[in-house]
């Protein structure tokens, strides 16, 4: 079960339960409401863990939830700020809820990496698959002569890479506002993902299917144990990163893919 929906019905189940018991959620005050939001948060807790809701996070998150609830209704605090802040996270980490990818940010030291390999080949075409503020991109614009197209379903981070990206000048980069898994591979040379365990047997199938003989899917440190990379590339960062490179059949790193098929 997905996170999202695995928090949705935990959620639900929760309040029932507690809307059940007499004499109901609305007349829940003060002096209990300790007891109850801890109760329910508990609950909550277990359930997600046991069903596999996701990470630690989503379990952090349905334990929170009821906590939330509980103090704007006993307290009568104003919802309002938790709808805008739901919102707000809403669209900065859309797409964690529906792929289980939390918003990583590529540093310097893996746009510079992959710009070198896209001139070692001679790349014409690139894509960065979940591209968030586009750090990649405006980096790999340097190339004049590789064209370069970016992903993003995160709102926020989508506002902030087209703004860079028209700071930048970079009249070869397009980004495209919507789910990854939807972009065509067909002709790209090399594509660039920086995601989670989760969706990456997924990507990979995905490539393996859709890109040229020769041409190459780079992960920035997540992989598949089912299908491990051809090749790593290890990034000179703080945190010892490495370069995950799958070479697609009838390739290597720096020979730029065969046309004729």
């Amino acid at each position: 079960m997905r996170p999202l929906a695995a928090t949705a019905a935990i959620q639900a189940a929760a309040f029932a339960i507690l809307y059940a018991l007499p004499p109901g959620l609305a007349s829940v005050g003060a002096a209990t409401l300790p007891a109850a939001a801890l109760a329910v948060s508990a609950l909550a807790m277990v359930a997600a863990s046991r069903i596999g809701a996701g990470s630690w996070v989503w379990t952090a998150v349905n334990a929170a939830m009821p906590l939330c609830g509980l103090t704007v209704v006993a307290f009568k605090v104003p919802a309002t700020p938790f709808l805008v802040a739901a919102l707000f996270a809403l669209a900065i980490f859309g797409p964690a809820a529906a792929y289980r990818v939390p918003l990583y940010l590529s540093g310097r030291c893996a746009a510079r990496a992959l710009r070198l390999l896209m001139a070692a080949r001679k790349a014409p075409l690139v894509a960065d698959l979940g591209c968030g503020v586009g750090t990649i991109l405006v980096e790999a614009s340097r190339l004049k002569s590789s064209r370069v197209i970016g992903a993003e379903a995160a709102l926020v981070p989508y506002l902030i890479c087209r703004a860079r990206l028209w700071l930048a000048g970079a009249t070869n980069c397009e980004i495209r506002f919507g789910d990854l898994f939807a972009m065509d591979l067909r002709g790209v040379d090399i594509a660039y993902a920086f995601l989670s365990p989760a969706p990456m047997p997924r990507l990979i199938a995905k490539a393996r299917r859709e890109m040229p003989r020769g041409s190459l899917l780079v992960s920035n440190t997540f992989g598949s144990s089912a299908d491990p990379p051809d090749r790593m590339i290890r990034l000179p960062d703080a945190k010892r990163s490495y370069l995950l490179v799958w070479i697609m059949p009838g390739g290597s790193l720096v020979r730029a893919p065969d046309r004729s098929t």
